[in-house]
C-alpha cells in the first residue's frame, strides 16, 4: 500500500471518531509536532504526521525533467473536456508550442511528440495574451513545488469523499488565490529557475523561466470563499 493510500485510510479512520477527538487531531496536524506520549488522538496525528513527510520524500524521488511534459500533456488532458476543439492540441507559433485550457496557458520551448492543432481548426490568439504580461509588475514568492504536490496529495485524500472539492493554494492577503493543481502544472512547466509576478489577486500569474517558457495562470475570485475562508498564505 502506497502512503498516499496509507494517508487516505487514517484520514477515514479519523471520520469515525467524535468530534473532539477530530479537532484534536487536526490541530495536532496542523502545527506537525509529533507528541511523545499515547492516545488514540496522538498516536493517529503522529502517523498522519510522518505519512504526510513521507510523502514529500516521495515527490522529492521522482521530481524530474520530464515534469513539463506531464504538464502540458496534463493541460490537453483538461482542454479535452472543452467544446472548443483546437484547445485539444498544442499550436506550434515561432520557435514555441502552446498549450490552454480555460484557466491556464503555456508557452514552451518543443518537448516532444504532441499532437499539433490542425489547420482548418482556429486556435486562439495566444500571442496577444502574452502581449500584456508587463502589466503582472509584483513579485510573488511561490511555494516550494514538491511540497506543493504533497500538500495536494494529502488534501485530496483528506476531502475524498467531496464531490467536486477544490483544493486551493493562497498566496496570501491582497494576492492571488489559484488551484493549487494548476499552480503545480505552471511550476512544473518551468526550466530551471523561475520567478513569477501578478497585478492583483483577480489578474492573471505570470511565469517566465530564463529558457523562453512561460505560463499565464487564471487566479480564483476571493469574493465568495468558502466556510472558514481565511486570508493567509496557505501552509504547507
Amino acid at each position: 500500500m502506497t502512503n498516499t493510500k496509507m494517508l487516505e485510510a487514517a484520514y477515514t479512520l479519523v471520520k469515525t471518531l467524535d468530534s473532539d477527538s477530530q479537532t484534536m487531531i487536526d490541530k495536532i496536524t496542523k502545527d506537525n509536532i509529533q507528541w511523545d506520549f499515547n492516545t488514540t488522538e496522538t498516536v493517529i496525528a503522529n502517523m498522519i504526521i510522518q505519512l504526510k513527510q513521507d510523502i514529500v520524500s516521495d515527490e522529492a524521488k521522482k521530481n524530474g525533467k520530464n515534469n513539463q511534459l506531464k504538464a502540458i500533456k496534463e493541460i490537453l488532458k483538461s482542454a479535452s473536456k472543452l467544446p472548443a476543439e483546437a484547445l485539444h492540441y498544442v499550436k506550434t507559433i515561432g520557435n514555441y508550442q502552446y498549450a490552454c485550457d480555460n484557466y491556464i496557458l503555456a508557452k514552451i520551448n518543443s518537448v516532444g511528440e504532441l499532437k499539433e492543432c490542425p489547420e482548418n481548426l482556429e486556435y486562439p490568439d495566444v500571442e496577444k495574451f502574452f502581449s500584456r504580461k508587463n502589466e503582472a509588475c509584483l513579485e510573488l514568492t511561490v511555494p516550494d513545488g514538491i511540497k506543493l504536490k504533497a500538500y495536494i496529495k494529502d488534501q485530496t485524500a483528506k476531502n475524498k469523499e467531496k464531490k467536486g472539492y477544490k483544493i486551493l493554494y493562497n498566496f496570501g492577503k491582497d494576492q492571488p488565490l489559484v488551484d493549487a493543481k494548476m499552480l503545480n502544472l505552471a511550476i512544473d512547466v518551468m526550466d530551471g529557475e523561475f520567478k513569477a509576478y501578478y497585478k492583483d489577486e483577480n489578474s492573471a500569474l505570470y511565469f517566465e523561466d530564463k529558457k523562453g517558457n512561460e505560463v499565464l495562470l487564471m487566479p480564483v475570485s476571493k469574493t465568495n470563499p468558502s466556510v472558514g475562508f481565511i486570508d493567509e498564505t496557505t501552509k504547507l
